[in-house]
């Protein structure tokens, strides 16, 4: 379900840019990933909480080795997901859009 509500946000987002092509200024860019951000952290708070109860059902000394399996596992992917991600920007910066709210100290 919460696939399918992120994809529909993506596809939405890339409709909306698309219309827009290259007449929206940077603070609307700004507000349309501020919006987007917001949708995608509750999406995440939902899957935190189910991945949640998956942990807490096996956090018994009976299921102990699948416990620590899928532990390694997840800490294994996270840290090839990172380093991904460290490779392919590869030090160079983009230009952020400004947020509306967001304030420069």
């Amino acid at each position: 379900m919460y696939g399918f509500v992120a994809g529909v946000t993506v596809f939405a987002g890339v409709a909306l840019l698309y219309a827009l092509r290259g007449r929206a200024s940077q603070t609307a860019l700004g507000a349309l990933q501020d919006f987007a951000g917001g949708i995608l952290a509750y999406i995440a708070l939902e899957i935190g909480a189910e991945a949640a109860e998956y942990v807490e059902s096996l956090a018994k000394w009976e299921t102990f080795g699948l416990f620590l399996r899928d532990a390694v596992l997840t800490t294994a992917v996270f840290a090839g997901v990172t380093c991904c991600f460290r490779g392919l920007r590869g030090g160079r910066r983009r230009e952020a859009c400004r947020s509306p709210f967001s304030r420069r100290l």
